[in-house]
């Protein structure tokens, strides 16, 4: 309680966060609709100010390895602390350098902890390829809670690559010499199967018994 002259300016403040019986609570409003800190003109009759606070909704990251069939990433999501009522939270999924809906299946939808609940997870099913390509990522975002506050409302998604690079060769040419000018020996490089990624080869000729100036260019 705090005794103040009627008329006078005051300065209230709702420190954030707040921790009780080892759970942690973020400020969510002031009674009379004020910001976390702000200032108050003394009435001329008693008043009381309520700061109200909430627990906060936070969703985690996760990673999982691509594989040769479909399989599910697991988004863990959790409440600071336990309610008497019953909280949700909507989420979405976002693309990052993973693109729905060849890397993963878009989704989304409302995660509800009845009272009491503090862990939920959402399920996003990661598609497979045989592509040798890059670890990608995309995203889960939490939007719009009722009960609670929003605490770290992305999770990352990271889709590990596990497929083999390709292998990388040269085919042999014969071609027949002639009696005068030049021919093109075409040597063809190949993959041993598709790539996700750009590659690239150096190559260079080495004399064997042709000498390069005389033999070829």
């Amino acid at each position: 309680a705090r005794t103040v002259i009627v008329g006078s300016n005051n300065s209230v403040s709702a420190p954030s966060p707040q921790s009780l019986g080892g759970d942690d609570y973020i400020f969510s409003s002031w009674s009379d609709g004020g910001a976390q800190s702000h200032n108050i003109t003394a009435p001329g009759s008693a008043a009381t100010y309520v700061a109200t606070y909430q627990p906060t909704v936070s969703i985690g990251d996760v990673t999982v390895t691509e594989g040769n069939s479909a399989v599910s990433a697991v988004f863990p999501v959790s409440l600071s602390a336990a309610r008497s009522q019953t909280v949700t939270v909507n989420y979405g999924t976002a693309n990052g350098s993973a693109v729905a809906p060849g890397d993963y299946t878009a989704r989304s939808g409302t995660v509800t902890f009845s009272p009491g609940q503090t862990a939920a997870t959402v399920t996003i099913t990661v598609s497979p390829d045989v592509l040798d390509e890059a670890d990608e990522t995309f995203m889960v975002s939490l939007t719009g809670p009722t009960g609670a506050i929003l605490g770290d409302a992305d999770g990352v998604g990271t889709i590990i690559d596990d497929d083999a690079a390709p292998s990388v060769s040269v085919n042999n040419v014969t071609i027949n010499e002639g009696n005068s000018g030049t021919r093109s020996a075409v040597f063809t490089v190949s993959l041993s199967a598709a790539s996700g990624q750009t590659v690239t080869v150096d190559y260079a000729t080495t004399n064997g018994t042709a000498t390069a100036g005389s033999d070829y260019v």
